[in-house]
C-alpha cells in the first residue's frame, strides 16, 4: 500500500459504531482515518491524536505506533525492487538465455 500510487490504500481507518435495537445491526456513528504516508513522511508516531469523525459524530483520540514497521517495510519494498529475481542473471534479455528464438 504505500508503494501504491492510488490514494487512500494507506489509510487506516477508525470507525465509531453505536448498538441498534435489539437484534439489528450496529450503525455507523462516524469515521476518521489515518494516512500511513503522511506519519511516514512527518517521521513521527500518533501519541494521543485527536482526530475528527465524520458525520458530525465528534472526535476521537488515537495513539498508532507504526513508524518502526512503516520504515521497515518500505525500505524492503525498495530493496525487492532493485534486486534480480530468482532466475534473473542481469544479462540483458536478448543474451540471457543464449540467441533469441525465430519463428
Amino acid at each position: 500500500a504505500l508503494v501504491s500510487t492510488s490514494e487512500g490504500e494507506d489509510d487506516v481507518y477508525f470507525t465509531l459504531k453505536g448498538a441498534g435495537t435489539r437484534g439489528a445491526a450496529p450503525k455507523t456513528l462516524g469515521e476518521a482515518y489515518v494516512s500511513l504516508r503522511d506519519v511516514l513522511q512527518s517521521g513521527r508516531e500518533m501519541a494521543q491524536t485527536r482526530l475528527t469523525l465524520s458525520g458530525g459524530a465528534g472526535s476521537v483520540t488515537i495513539s498508532l505506533t507504526a513508524l518502526q514497521a512503516l520504515r521497515a517495510a518500505t525500505s524492503g519494498a525498495a530493496r525487492a525492487a532493485t534486486m534480480p529475481g530468482p532466475l534473473d542473471d542481469g544479462a540483458p534479455p536478448s543474451t540471457a538465455a543464449g540467441p533469441p528464438l525465430t519463428a
